[in-house]
């Protein structure tokens, strides 16, 4: 009798609400959403694997895809911003944004930093549909234990790189080093549309020669100039990681992927 009460009222309260349509830029926010809404709420993700935010150039199907969202939740101004545009409604950026220039808004590769934008993310689905706030908030609650599992499964598996070293292509996995305990020693470049010089070639060597990293982490089809030299000079293994998700994977399954690719250059 409980369970049919609280199925209608459910129901009811969907119903005088309506169906949240949510839009996002990336595979991996689509991902972390899932987690957090209800079956009848739709998300509409912008991006296919594999492309990159940073070239991306919207098409007019984008705004008539956009153009329905109640909520859009993006990255961060530097990474996806340029999305906010194709929708009438403010966007919601999921990293922490300050005035720092440099600030790094790739926080999906540490579970915690993904625990802090799941309470955005909760907050607002909240303020726009209130009659089903404790639904989300249940679900919420269920997907931080399942953070704290996760966090928990990566340290298991990266344990035999703790405290080594190695050099990025550029800073879209530091978060995930710093919370494994594995050091960058050298990134060739900044972001991937800008172009490393000579003299920061130089110094990713001089970096390479004194700390000895165990290989190079770079994003899944990377081909820039420099990381071939890298490779060329020092050969160094290469491993190429997923940097913005796969629509087909949740975000765990995403992770240990990301986890198990970079065990491989363990030492023997």
């Amino acid at each position: 009798m409980i369970s049919l009460f609280t199925t209608s009222c459910f129901q009811d309260a969907e119903k005088r609400e309506g169906n949240l349509i949510i839009a996002t830029s990336l595979p991996v926010f689509g991902s972390i959403i899932s987690e957090l809404t209800l079956p009848n709420d739709e998300i509409v993700v912008l991006l296919n694997n594999n492309q990159s935010p940073h070239e991306y150039q919207p098409r007019p199907s984008d705004v008539r895809r956009f153009s329905n969202a109640e909520i859009v939740f993006l990255g961060h101004p530097d990474l996806d911003g340029w999305a906010g545009r194709l929708s009438d409604v403010s966007p919601l950026f999921l990293a922490a944004t300050n005035s720092d220039s440099h600030v790094n808004p790739h926080f999906w590769f540490d579970p915690m930093e993904v625990q802090k934008s799941a309470g955005i993310i909760t907050t607002s689905l909240c303020t726009s549909r209130p009659l089903l706030c404790p639904d989300y908030e249940e679900l919420l609650d269920i997907f931080e234990i399942q953070l704290a599992v996760l966090d928990t499964k990566i340290v298991h598996v990266i344990d035999p790189l703790a405290g080594e070293s190695v050099v990025t292509s550029h800073p879209f996995f530091d978060y995930f080093l710093t919370r494994y305990n594995i050091t960058s020693v050298a990134t060739l470049e900044s972001s991937p549309d800008h172009e490393a010089s000579p003299s920061s070639v130089i110094e990713v060597l001089d970096q390479i020669k004194n700390h000895s990293p165990i290989g190079v982490i770079a994003q899944q089809h990377e081909s820039s100039g420099i990381l071939q030299i890298i490779k060329d000079e020092t050969e160094l293994p290469v491993v190429f990681i997923e940097a913005i998700g796969n629509s087909e994977q949740s975000y765990e399954a995403f992770m240990m992927s990301a986890a198990a690719s970079i065990i491989s250059l363990r030492r023997n």
